[in-house]
């Protein structure tokens, strides 16, 4: 594995907490909690920091120890594969939820009529050679991205501000505790981003400032959620629930869809960057997991297998977002993904709770060694070598 180091780790954390939150979900979620949407996203954001510290620390305790190397140890063979094999859907729904919302935007907005094969066959072929890179080539090339991506975050919150209307963001509290509580479930797809951090338990390059990056790189990408959704619902207010392209409209700072009217640079800017590096990145994490589960010498194979039933899906469903995001969201889906999630933390929090050494990995075997240093002295030319052999 190409580890990463905590520069290209922070600023992929970055992308993966803010691509899914910023077209559909504002107008879903003001559906749901009408004025208390900002409200129900610093919920949500609170609840992600519990979450956020959890993983903290287990990348901390195991920084040589991949998530499942570490689960075949302490579980066996068959656990540490059923968990990857449930974290790895996660991935492909995530992956797929990523793909309607790329087609619904270019459908709606770049074009008048985009036929499904237009866009899922040169799709499909650049997945075909995006998912076989390696961890370290998706850091460098958020290194070259994030300056843009940044940069279209501040115009696109930037332009409207003359529309800003603080009454826009009252009553607050009027669907009670309950009714916040409730949109946050029904949105609790979005909200297990941080299941990324999978990938990087014993992935990064660990240096005296990871920490501190990786720690930032949550606060920053919270606050720019937090200040969108604050922005989206100040402007548009009742009309909030009416704007499906979100990131499209509030440029734009108008009630109408903007497909009816001009096309701003900066949403094609943030939003082609964004949220197909996204796609494909979700991609590369399902071929992660699938050679967790059975290591093939080539990935070209599981990158094929990958796009046919990419391609798949989505032609069966007909390219209906709609429903998909319906089928996602209903309450039992919901609660399936909620009770597997909550079931691994406490599973995985317990086995690391009761490890007690896990300072040094025999990178063939996966066990803990410990080892010790033996100088010799042998013929003239092998004066100053040391030995390393197993205790």
């Amino acid at each position: 594995m190409h580890k990463i180091n905590s520069r290209q780790a922070s600023l992929l954390l970055f992308l993966m907490l803010v691509s899914l939150r910023l077209m559909y979900l504002p107008a879903y979620l003001s559906s749901l909690a009408l004025s208390d949407t900002y409200v129900v996203v610093m919920f949500g954001v609170v609840v992600e920091f519990l979450v956020f510290i959890w993983f903290m620390w287990l990348i901390n305790k195991y920084k040589d120890v991949t998530f499942y190397e570490l689960m075949c140890k302490k579980c066996g063979k068959f656990v540490a594969k059923l968990l990857i094999i449930i974290i790895m859907l996660l991935f492909f729904a995530k992956k797929i939820i990523g793909l309607f919302e790329v087609y619904s935007f270019f459908n709606d907005v770049l074009f008048d009529k985009l036929e499904w094969y237009n866009f899922i066959l040169p799709m499909a072929l650049l997945a075909l050679f995006m998912q076989t890179k390696n961890l370290r080539t998706y850091g460098r090339t958020m290194e070259v991205l994030f300056p843009f991506i940044m940069l279209g975050f501040i115009l696109v919150l930037i332009i409207p501000i003359r529309h800003f209307d603080p009454i826009n963001l009252l009553p607050v509290g009027t669907s009670g505790f309950y009714g916040i509580l409730s949109s946050f479930w029904h949105c609790l797809f979005v909200f297990v981003d941080l299941s990324v951090m999978f990938i990087f338990i014993g992935n990064i390059k660990f240096d005296s400032q990871t920490n501190k990056k990786l720690v930032w790189s949550f606060v920053l990408s919270s606050l720019v959620i937090i200040v969108y959704f604050v922005t989206f619902q100040a402007v548009f207010g009742v009309g909030a629930t009416g704007q499906g392209l979100a990131l499209s409209d509030l440029p734009l700072h108008a009630t109408f869809a903007s497909g009816v009217g001009r096309l701003d640079w900066m949403v094609i800017l943030l939003w082609t960057f964004d949220l197909i590096f996204f796609v494909f990145f979700m991609g590369y994490s399902v071929m992660f997991c699938l050679q967790n589960i059975y290591r093939m010498k080539t990935t070209i194979w599981y990158s094929l297998l990958q796009s046919s039933i990419t391609i798949a899906v989505m032609v069966l469903s007909r390219f209906n977002f709609a429903g998909v995001i319906e089928f996602i969201t209903s309450i039992k889906f919901v609660n399936v993904l909620a009770s597997v999630l909550l079931a691994i933390f406490i599973l995985v929090t317990i086995v690391a709770l009761v490890d007690k050494n896990n300072k040094v990995r025999d990178k063939y075997k996966g066990d803990v060694v410990t080892t010790r240093v033996i100088k010799y002295s042998g013929g003239r030319n092998d004066k100053g070598i040391k030995k390393t052999m197993e205790k």
